[in-house]
Order: structure tokens, then sequence, then C-alpha cells
């Protein structure tokens, strides 16, 4: 069964061989006609003569035309068949990363919650909680390198995870002072329930609730393109 391709493969060879056959053999037996005007410089060559050489050579290139028309699709398919194997590497470090970032996130936004945070009195929830801004941090560079984004946003995330790094390393500061201060855990929490301090912890979270969204519709959108590049060049052309 011919394929689609065969098809215009066979029409524009045809074709074309019957506009050069018009071309050449046009006005064998008349005034007009490239043939005509061959014959006419050499008393060995006919209007006939010439136009079954030039039919004859020209023949082969149309068969040529024909081939890549039928060929062409199958090659590019077979090209992309090579670029297949490291897209869908990249698609499952995209779908990693998502992965992963979201857990980041959720994480980071359950041990900031204010209303459990100051419930414990263990001064390991607030190293705790400084390591997961720092986490979170983290998964922002490591999402940047990995999908299509614009130099300035992809500086703008950096710059976004080493915010979050330093806001980790206030979060610090603020229990090693108040250790420092007080020798009993419940006091070191009554120290930490200081306006600076839930307003500094406010701010952050506002701050990763923002950073979120973006950064995960940008893995998603480059994952789904991935999707369907690899979806139509798994399948061999019509």
């Amino acid at each position: 069964m011919f394929k689609p391709s065969h098809i215009y493969a066979f029409s524009l060879g045809a074709g074309l061989t019957v506009l050069l056959m018009l071309f050449i053999g046009y006005g064998l037996d008349g005034d007009m006609g490239f043939c005509k005007l061959e014959a006419a410089k050499s008393a060995a060559e006919t209007p006939v003569t010439c136009a079954r050489e030039w039919i004859g050579a020209l023949s082969g290139w149309v068969a040529a035309l024909g081939a890549i028309g039928v060929g062409g699709p199958t090659l590019y398919w077979l090209k992309a068949q090579t670029q297949l194997a490291p897209t869908e590497r990249q698609l499952e470090k995209i779908s990693i990363s998502l992965r992963y970032f979201q857990q980041d996130a959720r994480n980071v936004l359950t041990d900031i919650d204010m209303d459990t945070f100051f419930q414990s009195y263990r001064t390991s929830e607030v190293e705790r909680l400084a390591s997961s801004i720092e986490t979170f941090g983290l998964a922002i560079s490591n999402a940047a390198p990995i999908v299509p984004i614009s130099a300035e946003i992809e500086d703008l995330w950096l710059r976004r995870s080493r915010h979050f790094e330093i806001q980790a390393k206030r979060i610090r500061t603020f229990l090693t002072v108040a250790i420092g201060e007080n020798d009993m855990p419940e006091r070191v929490f009554d120290a930490l329930r200081t306006e600076d301090f839930t307003q500094h912890i406010t701010t952050i979270r506002n701050e990763i609730e923002k950073s979120i969204e973006p950064i995960v519709s940008a893995l998603r959108d480059e994952e789904s393109r991935l999707k369907n590049w690899v979806t139509r060049h798994s399948i061999p052309p019509k």
C-alpha cells in the first residue's frame, strides 16, 4: 500500500518530467524549443537526439528527487531516534526534580507552621527549620539549569536560592542568641516569640509560597514539551 509520502513523491516526479519534456521538446518541428536552438549550432545534432539526451540525463535527477520525497521523512525520524534517549533522560531528570522540589516545598511549609512550631520547646526544631529552608533554596538552584529559561529568570532563581540560605543563617543566629541568654528550653522559646523573630519567619513563609508556583510551572511546562516531543518521534512516519 502506498504511503502519502510516496504519492507526493511520485506526483512530484511525474510533474517535473512533464514540465521538462515540454520545455526541452516543445517546438521540435517549429521555430521554438531549447533543442531546436541546440540543433542549429551543430550539424551532427538534431532536435530529436537532443531531446532524448536531455530527458535521459534529467530522468536521473527526477528519480533522485522522488527518492528524497520518499526517504526524507524516514531519515528525519531516524535522526530523531538518536536524540530520543537523551531527551528521555532529560525528561526523567525533570520529573525527579519536580517531585523533589514539591516535596521540599511541602516540608518547609510544614516546618514553618507557627501554630505548632512554638509548642515543641525543642531547639532542634529551630535547627530543623533552618535546614529545611536551606534545602528549599538548594532545590531552586538545582531546578534552574534543567529548564530552558532566560538568563534573567535563572539569575533570579539563583539569587532567591542564596536569599533563603541567608535567611536560614539568620534563624540560627536568633537561636544562638536566645540560647546564650537563657538556660532553659522554655525560656529560649519565650525569647524566640519576639516580634522580630516571628515577623522574620512570616516573611520567609510568604517568600517561599511566592517562589513555588513559577518554578513548578516552568518544570511542568518543560516536562509537557518533552513528553510531546517523545510521543511525536517515537512513531515511525507514515
